[in-house]
């Protein structure tokens, strides 16, 4: 088995029991207070803001929370920026998704990590956070990162809720 499995096995076994008990699976941990129905996680990813902020008129009405993963903000109109405002003052998480949505592990082979962090992260971050909007989670774009990248990442105090961001996808890798 290559590392990067073993790897990716051992944090799986590490995690499991926090991702059971944040599930609610141990002790009922987490009560929502919502009883009787499941739920459906959603998320949006890359800038079709003007399409996520009519999803928003459309699902309000349900109480819907999501997460918008946002790449390239930069490029975005005062009135997309204003949108994603409104979205996060509404209660939805807004996640970066990178400065220039680049595939972590192929922007690594002829890059340096520190020019990843400097180009994809922060840039983003502070693009985002310069304008209000507050930031906690990490999104990679096509899903593309390292053991380099996660192991950064992990200790990257800014973005607080990488690591559930991980377990997930994690999970996703061994189901």
């Amino acid at each position: 088995m290559e590392f990067n499995n073993i790897y990716n096995f051992a944090v799986f076994l590490i995690l499991l029991p926090l991702l059971l008990i944040n599930c609610g699976l141990i002790n009922n941990y987490c009560d929502t207070g919502a009883s009787g129905y499941g739920a459906i996680v959603f998320t949006f990813d890359d800038k079709y803001i003007q399409e996520w902020f009519q999803a928003n008129s459309i699902f309000s009405k349900y109480d819907w929370k999501t997460t918008f993963c946002v790449t390239k903000y930069g490029t975005l109109s005062d009135d997309e920026k204003q949108k994603l405002m409104t979205l996060q003052n509404n209660g939805h998480e807004i996640a970066s998704h990178g400065n220039k949505h680049l595939r972590a592990a192929e922007y690594l082979s002829a890059h340096t990590m520190e020019d990843y962090i400097n180009e994809e992260i922060l840039l983003s971050l502070s693009s985002m956070e310069d304008e209000g909007i507050d930031i906690s989670s990490f999104v990679y774009p096509y899903g593309s990162r390292t053991v380099e990248t996660d192991l950064t990442l992990f200790n990257f105090k800014r973005i607080n809720r990488l690591q559930f961001k991980l377990i997930l996808m994690h999970l996703i890798y061994f189901l």
